[in-house]
């Protein structure tokens, strides 16, 4: 496959032209958030990494000390990346909570070359930013305490990524599932639910912050469509709401051009944005960025200065020297290439719910990602299929575990990513022969 373009001219007829709104961050903060104040500590750390001081303030270790002193690691192609001492000991040192600048400065170009966003005007009041994290979920619950107190209610769709649905409950926060369907986020029933909130949940704020998991959605594999996205996003202005756009597998959607990210046609500073290194380069990395409003990550910063500090800096320095290495050209075909392995093993799992779930299920071929999502017909739940196909020796996930609440769900999330064409055909087989039974043993309870 060859890549497509990326021009600024590929987003702009999808931007809104309007006036930009500008957006009262402050109101979104939680009370811990709008409290926290400047680690002094870190604020010296700057000064750590310029030249002409004399640095005898920082508990900063001696590179003298540090054993490793080059490295190299070579490509599948046979090509290699090489890490000399200078480097070495850089990414060895503590680094800036926003990540190191050579990385950082590679990704702010990266973003603003594929996405465009409005708010990369140095005078936008929303001005764009960009922070590298330990991977996507430590930003995601970044911006979730940040944004999210006790009593609080987020708003995302039906059914979504499990791992940001837990990051609620320790803040005695609430989801409020909206319907969605192959398109994505269902516009009107967002729209009903906001204007009809205090009949819906008595005596609770109205939200100020929408999860959303717009490309090859995890679990249901869907892909939003540009109308649904310019739809969410004028909802989210009229109610003043900040998205988070999880999108993880952006590259991974099973067709090219890309959709419009929501951060490239927010005209407000509205959308932080969430990506990752995690299925296009290596989960072991752990190696993510937020990019956004500078008001909204200057406070995601500051809690990283009294938390994990910044991510491993030989990740770091591993990626920027294979980022380098590639060009941004190169990077975005390893991306396509990456992306049509999954699309060929979503076409293989399809196959093989057509040839043993007929009948039984109902889905829709994923337009991205690695995970197909299935309705089980003639069940409401369906922990108890997973439980017995695990004693079976085959491993799903209980649709219950994406919802808000973890109600009941006749659904089940199937992952293709690491799975051959043999062993899809074997649980898939289980899954039909467990689905039988359950059913049979339903139907016969209920005679």
């Amino acid at each position: 496959m060859t890549t497509q373009p990326y021009t600024c001219a590929q987003h702009t007829s999808v931007r809104q032209r309007t006036v930009p709104v500008n957006v009262d961050y402050e109101r979104f903060f939680s009370k811990s958030a709008a409290r926290r104040c400047p680690a002094a500590l870190r604020q010296t750390a700057v000064y750590m990494h310029k030249d002409g001081y004399i640095k005898m303030g920082g508990g900063f270790p001696n590179p003298l000390t540090f054993p490793v002193v080059g490295a190299e690691f070579k490509l599948r192609d046979g090509s290699v990346v090489r890490m000399d001492e200078t480097q070495m000991m850089t990414y060895q040192q503590y680094a800036m909570s926003e990540g190191y600048p050579d990385l950082r400065h590679w990704l702010i170009d990266f973003q603003n070359r594929v996405h465009t966003p409005p708010t990369f005007d140095p005078k936008h009041p929303g001005q764009f930013d960009l922070i590298i994290t330990n991977g996507a979920n430590e930003g995601i619950n970044l911006a979730l305490e940040m944004l999210v107190e006790e009593g609080d209610w987020a708003l995302c769709e039906e059914a979504t990524y499990s791992s940001a649905l837990s990051m609620l409950t320790p803040h005695a926060a609430r989801f409020h599932g909206i319907t969605a369907d192959e398109g994505g986020m269902v516009t009107e029933d967002l729209v009903r639910v906001l204007a009809s909130w205090s009949d819906l949940h008595p005596g609770s704020k109205k939200p100020k912050v929408l999860y959303a998991v717009t490309s090859g959605g995890n679990p249901t594999g869907v892909t939003w469509s540009l109308e649904r996205r310019r739809e969410v996003y004028d909802v989210a202005r009229s109610h003043d709401l900040i998205i988070l756009e999880d999108d993880a597998y952006y590259f991974l959607q099973f067709s090219r051009p890309l959709m419009p990210s929501l951060l490239s046609i927010d005209v407000d500073g509205r959308v932080l944005r969430f990506d990752t290194f995690t299925k296009l380069v290596a989960p072991g990395l752990r190696v993510a960025m937020v990019s956004g409003p500078a008001p909204l990550l200057c406070k995601m910063r500051l809690q990283k200065d009294v938390g994990s500090l910044t991510a491993s800096g030989l990740s770091q320095g591993m990626l920027v020297q294979l980022l380098r290495h590639w060009g941004h050209d190169g990077f975005l075909r390893h991306v396509d290439g990456v992306m049509e392995f999954y699309r060929q093993r979503a076409q293989s799992a399809t196959r093989c719910a057509e040839r043993h779930l007929a009948g039984l299920a109902e889905w829709t071929a994923p337009s991205g990602g690695m995970f197909l999502w299935l309705r089980v017909l003639g069940v409401k739940d369906t922990e108890v299929i997973v439980h017995k196909a695990l004693q079976r020796h085959v491993i799903f996930v209980a649709g219950t575990h994406f919802t808000p609440a973890n109600q009941k769900s006749a659904c089940i999330r199937i992952s293709f990513g690491t799975t051959s064409e043999e062993d899809c055909e074997k649980g898939l087989s289980v899954l039909a022969d467990v689905i039988r039974e359950e059913v049979s043993h339903q139907q016969q309870h209920t005679v």
